[in-house]
């Protein structure tokens, strides 16, 4: 709706608190927008990028959101609104914009747990030294004491959004996304459909749960 992504996120930041916010980027591509910028000393994956500038962070939650997702204005009070150490993302398919796989959407760091999160975030950079993998879920079922490789996701710290909120990969996304947030008649159908198989495979996971517990 001629609104750049990172430029929505940062409109909404604004809108939601009055903390410092950072953009971390490289070079000057983002130098117009009214934010703090922050370049890495390190970037070879997310995982340097975050620990080359923790020396920023004094107090108070450090929330990590990603400048190429869309987040629906409920998704964002949701990160906003919930205090301390959590993951926010989709575990699985979504219905809303047909992708076939979990997202992360934003992380959120309580200050007492800084230590623990570059403790972790040494271990994602260990990990992709190792596997080549550098994705932040490894750094989430790290810090839900998961093995690395295990998909699979919790309640305590993992927050569950399945909206339109959803991350753009591939410029068809974009199209999907729109017909998402304006929920045209043919996405309802699709909708609907989603919705009606996600739930069919909930309750076969649920049977199969079951009927591991009686064995």
């Amino acid at each position: 709706m001629g609104e750049a992504l990172v430029e929505r996120t940062l409109r909404l930041c604004r809108a939601h608190f009055d903390h410092d916010v950072y953009l971390l980027t490289l070079g000057d591509l983002f130098n117009s927008l009214p934010v703090i910028k922050l370049v890495p000393k390190c970037f070879a994956t997310k995982a340097h990028s975050v620990l080359s500038v923790l020396d920023v962070w004094e107090a108070g939650d450090l929330v990590i959101l990603y400048s190429d997702v869309y987040y629906s204005d409920a998704a964002f009070s949701t990160v906003m609104k919930t205090p301390g150490t959590h993951f926010f993302g989709r575990g699985g398919r979504s219905a809303f914009t047909f992708k076939n796989y979990g997202e992360l959407f934003a992380i959120r760091v309580a200050w007492e747990d800084k230590l623990y999160l570059i403790e972790m975030l040494g271990q994602c950079v260990s990990n992709y030294e190792n596997s080549g993998q550098q994705s932040f879920w490894g750094l989430y079922r790290l810090m839900a004491g998961f093995p690395v490789d295990k998909h699979k996701v919790e309640t305590s710290l993992f927050v569950n959004i399945h909206d339109e909120t959803d991350d753009i990969d591939f410029p068809q996304d974009v199209q999907r996304l729109i017909e998402a947030v304006e929920k045209r008649p043919e996405w309802r159908v699709r909708f609907l459909m989603r919705r009606l198989s996600l739930w069919n495979k909930k309750r076969r996971d649920r049977w199969r749960e079951l009927r591991g517990r009686i064995r």
